[in-house]
């Protein structure tokens, strides 16, 4: 079945995941080569893919901003 932009409801989040994935990756060679540490803040995508995604790349963990996002992605 063939979608439109109207066809979805919002809001939405709609992310090319082969874009999303690369500059994940590239976040995350950053700030092991410059000793950092992530810890991103869920406000900015409220998704649980793309904070695993984070995890995976070696996120030491998230911030949230609310107790309802604590409940949903801690």
């Amino acid at each position: 079945m063939f979608y439109t932009l109207n066809d979805i409801k919002t809001p939405a989040l709609i992310l090319d995941e082969e874009v999303l994935l690369r500059n994940l990756d590239r976040t995350a060679t950053y700030a092991l080569r410059h000793w950092l540490k992530l810890r991103p803040h869920l406000k900015t995508h409220k998704s649980l893919f793309v904070a695993e995604q984070q995890k995976k790349r070696g996120a030491l963990d998230v911030a949230v901003g609310t107790l309802a996002e604590a409940r949903i992605f801690c």
